[in-house]
């Protein structure tokens, strides 16, 4: 096979698809590795772009400090920056947050299937009424199969219901809760990582790799828990 990454600083430790593969936890915590490494690789190339416009506004402000009024402010390092924020870093964070939150919810959804098969349990996770990984929650209860009292997994799941709603509002309305009912402002201003603009959800570098750090914490504990 031919390594179309050599010359690419991402490197994914194994060439393989991982949907060919069970479940287990190793697979979780290298296809969360493989997101993380996509997603750095992203954002990083715009870092030294951004520092720049960053350091040219800062000496924009210091020259216009004593202005009575911004006529001599030149604000096209601002603009250049709203524009990186809106349509470079926003796009990417989209991007991952939908892909890691498919992860999650096929991932959910194959731990049933294998636990099914172990357990010999009459009906799989598509015969329950419900969707996502909700109705996955719903039928690793009801046959008892993960210790959801955990403060391991109370933690993880209360950040990824979030994110649940997140999803929802990016797929439904691009973001913008105008034209989402589930998620209010007030919840987007107290979910650590993520802010407004407008009515515009903002999300930053540090809420795409919490996020993915639950995720993995999460899928591995349900993975290897057996009450």
């Amino acid at each position: 096979m031919t390594n179309k990454f050599k010359n690419k600083s991402f490197k994914p430790t194994v060439l393989q698809n991982h949907l060919t593969y069970p479940v287990s936890a190793d697979s979780i915590k290298n296809r969360i590795s493989v997101l993380k490494a996509v997603f750095n690789e992203v954002e990083e190339t715009q870092v030294k772009y951004r520092d720049l416009l960053v350091k040219l506004d800062k000496n924009q402000q210091k020259l216009t400090l004593h202005d009575d009024s911004d006529e001599h402010y030149n604000y096209c390092y601002q603009d250049e920056l709203i524009d990186l924020e809106f349509n470079f870093y926003r796009v990417n964070r989209i991007s991952s947050i939908l892909n890691m939150y498919a992860f999650l919810e096929h991932t959910l959804n194959r731990i049933c299937h294998q636990k099914q098969l172990k357990y010999s349990l009459p009906i799989s996770v598509y015969d329950l009424s419900g969707s996502g990984i909700e109705r996955a929650k719903l039928y690793l209860n009801k046959f008892n199969l993960v210790n959801f009292a955990s403060n391991i997994c109370q933690s993880a799941w209360c950040n990824l219901t979030n994110l649940n709603k997140l999803r929802n509002a990016l797929v439904h309305g691009e973001g913008d809760l105008d034209y989402t009912k589930k998620l209010k402002k007030e919840q987007i201003i107290n979910i650590k990582g993520l802010d407004l603009h407008g009515s515009t959800i903002l999300i930053s570098n540090e809420y795409v790799i919490d996020a993915l750090d639950n995720i993995e914490k999460f899928l591995t504990f349900v993975c290897e828990d057996s009450k």
